[in-house]
């Protein structure tokens, strides 16, 4: 478990080389807000490119396995009100980070983020 803040792509990515596996990541699951889909049509940017490689978002990401899901969602709801978003599912070192479409592509997903070892300026 960690948290977002530096961007969901470079911390999935963080977490997999940890952990020594990969992950598939269904765009049809990121919660997108309806104001993050005002405002990036306003600006003609793309949501998605925010909710994978932007940061400052302060959530968690973790894993569950398949079978403990329900129990941790309905412990987590019920002790903080706090609901869990299913964005994906872990997949072997193999596979190596990859989007999963709409449409049922599958491409693979570069991981950027904030780094804070790098000269930003």
């Amino acid at each position: 478990m960690l948290d977002i803040s530096d961007g969901l792509s470079g911390d999935l990515q963080h977490l997999c080389e940890r952990s020594g596996c990969g992950a598939r990541v269904e765009l049809a699951a990121l919660p997108l807000t309806e104001a993050c889909l005002n405002v990036a049509r306003a600006l003609q940017h793309d949501p998605l490119d925010w909710a994978l490689h932007g940061g400052e978002d302060y959530e968690l990401l973790f894993t569950v396995p398949p079978e403990a899901l329900e129990t941790v969602w309905a412990t987590l709801l019920e002790q903080s009100g706090t609901p869990i978003t299913v964005i994906g599912e872990i997949q072997p070192a193999a596979a190596g980070l990859t989007l999963l479409y709409p449409d049922g592509q599958e491409k693979a997903l570069q991981a950027r983020s904030w780094d804070h070892l790098k000269s930003q300026g």
